[in-house]
């Protein structure tokens, strides 16, 4: 996609460390507004949706597109806490929207590729789950639901994998996504703070989740602390890194608390995995020392057993239990259902009211759900989704872009395992993965020679 505001990289788009700082204490100041008044919440996120339409009208903005989108990824648990008034899947359905006008305007959905055939593929079976339900507003929601994140995933991956940035922007998006994430730690430490007592037990916790669902909360927080970490690696800057290692070591005992694990668990394949990228090159090693030490010494020697303290050792017992609950047994169901119906599946949606077992409970792990819904094209799609991040690895020009793209498909992948596509953040984080990296910056790059008329 050609798009002037890549090719040409405004100063006025980087943000200093007192930027950064200014934008976080706005945030936590505007989540409990949010938190008051559902208004405000809903006016918000209005707001959000609109600029990204005037950037996705606009030729000089359209570089910005990435910015409001990680912006929307990274305050869709945040508008669901504050009660927008808005549909469940709306932060899906705002990043479709947004990156589908941007890329109907400049004719690139013609350059589709694999991504649409991922979601043709998971479309086969929609005329089963009508079949079952009838073309009813339960066939809608029961598709609306589940194929939502998939198209996300899909509108995403034909956007950026047609654009070009460089490190720098790069970080740029990190931060933009991180820092509304931010806002939900701010809930999350008011509700932990403000409860008058905290029962914890070896079940997720409501309370310390700012009174929302805790797999969300501790899947976002632990996102936000691992991307943290990958901005004190790879930044520039004192300040920046400073307050980029202070929010991962927050954001990370807050996810904790929540007693929902998947949020942690995610964190710590990203660390590693960037870790693992880092120490294998001198200019980054030093840092990935550095921040194995800090995470390890404040983590485990203050952090960690005051939480613990806290919870009244519950914390440990927590995450000592490597039980995933109904996880496994949902999972296997949905196996079963897929080896009676191996071709299409049941249809999107139907697996919950069609398994022998766990009829009504919802599938957590996206890989079974979509073998059971959608058959053998479903594990075509899977196999696209592999291919299209091995691609993305394989053709990073350099170390540091190799260590960002392992940790944006990583953290979806393992998101997927537990939690399904509840959030669009695992759409976008997996499309973004698969940009073109720009390894010059403009400011580089020879000035061509004037034409010599004749």
């Amino acid at each position: 996609m050609k798009d002037s505001g890549l090719v040409q990289k405004s100063k006025s788009e980087a943000l200093s460390g007192f930027g950064v700082f200014a934008l976080l204490a706005l945030h936590i100041g505007l989540a409990l507004g949010l938190r008051a008044s559902s208004l405000l919440a809903t006016v918000h996120a209005v707001f959000t949706l609109l600029l990204g339409i005037v950037f996705a009208f606009s030729n000089r903005n359209t570089g910005k597109l990435k910015y409001v989108t990680a912006y929307i990824a990274g305050s869709e648990v945040l508008w669901r806490m504050t009660n927008a008034q808005m549909f469940w899947e709306a932060g899906k359905y705002f990043i479709i929207f947004i990156l589908g006008i941007a890329l109907l305007r400049t004719k690139h959905w013609q350059r589709a590729g694999w991504p649409v055939f991922y979601f043709l593929f998971l479309a086969f079976s929609i005329p089963l789950t009508i079949l079952a339900v009838g073309a009813s507003s339960a066939a809608r929601d029961a598709v609306s639901f589940n194929l939502s994140g998939p198209l996300a995933l899909t509108v995403c991956a034909l956007y950026f994998s047609q654009i070009t940035i460089d490190e720098d922007e790069m970080r740029q998006v990190i931060w933009w996504l991180a820092i509304p994430i931010v806002s939900v730690a701010a809930l999350a430490l008011f509700g932990t703070l403000s409860a008058e007592t905290i029962t914890f037990t070896d079940e997720s916790n409501f309370a310390t989740s700012g009174g929302f669902g805790p797999n969300q909360v501790s899947a976002i927080l632990g996102l936000g602390g691992a991307l943290a970490f990958l901005l004190f690696l790879t930044g520039k800057g004192a300040m920046l890194r400073g307050l980029a290692v202070g929010i991962s070591l927050g954001l990370l005992s807050l996810s904790a608390l929540t007693f929902s694990r998947g949020g942690i668990y995610n964190a710590a394949v990203v660390v590693f995995l960037a870790l693992a990228h880092s120490l294998r090159d001198k200019r980054w090693r030093l840092f990935a020392v550095l921040g194995l030490a800090m995470i390890g010494l404040a983590g485990g020697y203050l952090i960690y057993p005051r939480l613990n303290t806290f919870t009244g050792g519950m914390l440990q017992q927590r995450f000592l239990d490597t039980d995933p609950t109904l996880r496994g047994p949902i999972a296997r169901a949905d196996l079963e259902l897929w080896y009676a119906n191996p071709i299409l599946g049941v249809g999107p949606g139907m697996s919950i009211r069609m398994r022998n077992m766990f009829a009504g409970v919802a599938a957590h792990t996206e890989y079974t759900r979509i073998l059971a819904e959608h058959g053998s094209a479903g594990l075509l799609a899977l196999l696209i989704l592999l291919g299209l991040a091995a691609r993305a690895y394989f053709k990073a020009p350099d170390a540091q872009a190799q260590l960002w793209v392992a940790a944006l498909v990583a953290w979806p992948l393992a998101e997927m395992a537990h939690a399904a596509m509840r959030i669009v953040v695992i759409s976008f984080l997996f499309g973004l993965a698969l940009v073109n990296w720009r390894t010059d910056t403009p400011e580089k790059q020879p000035i061509p020679e004037r034409p010599k008329w004749r």
